[in-house]
């Protein structure tokens, strides 16, 4: 409908102009494009987005494993405290599919570990562990944001389909009545431009305000 709309402007703009506003045209082949655009760039940043979750997400098990084994050396240490144990987050449930969950988890048991160091070593836990914990919380907090980033993008792109086509149906429902009105007393133009839009089908002979299509003599 839009393109039907943008070949009859093209041909009887000049017509036209003094019932349009100024750029009616450009503003529909703008719009025509957003929502064509759209077709293609939006399945292919959800397939972005997918891809960043699934990432995200075995991160998320890998934080959560390495929190599993350096919860485990903590418990299986004698000198190991209720204090240092609550400290740690022993006890507390992790939900490896659950960024946010991993995350804090790690966090508690990285400040742990800096408070009560000589439990640590005793545990066995070299800085080493420490430091992976460490590369895994960040990675997890930098792909939470990402993820967070790539999913306002994806509902501005959509909005901006929505809008660009709700612009589109304006505009060709417009531009259909106004042409039908200006070239009322010429047959074959007026046909151009009742052909943009089909004939509703609503209540009554005429569907609704719909003209009557003039019979031909």
């Amino acid at each position: 409908k839009a393109r039907k709309t943008i070949k009859a402007l093209e041909k009887y703009e000049k017509d036209l102009e003094p019932r349009l506003p100024a750029g009616t045209t450009e503003g529909l082949a703008s719009d025509l494009a957003t929502v064509t655009g759209s077709k293609v760039a939006r399945p292919a940043f959800a397939k972005t987005v997918g891809a960043k979750t699934k990432g995200e997400r075995a991160r998320a098990k890998d934080g959560a494993d390495l929190l599993s084994r350096l919860r485990h050396s903590i418990t299986a240490c004698p000198g190991a405290t209720p204090e240092i144990r609550k400290a740690v987050g022993i006890g507390s449930p992790v939900y490896p599919g659950k960024t946010s969950s991993v995350a804090e988890s790690l966090t508690a048991l990285l400040d742990a570990s800096r408070v009560y160091v000589d439990a640590f070593r005793a545990a066995g836990i070299p800085d080493s562990d420490l430091t992976e914990a460490h590369s895994i919380l960040d990675s997890l907090l930098h792909a939470d944001e990402d993820q967070q980033n790539a999913q306002d993008t994806k509902k501005e792109l959509t909005a901006q389909k929505d809008a660009a086509q709700l612009r589109i149906e304006q505009v060709v429902s417009t531009v259909s009545a106004t042409g039908q009105t200006h070239f009322r007393k010429q047959a074959a133009k007026r046909a151009v431009f009742e052909k943009v839009l089909p004939k509703h089908k609503g209540k009554g002979k005429n569907g609704g305000d719909q003209p009557p299509a003039a019979k031909a003599n």
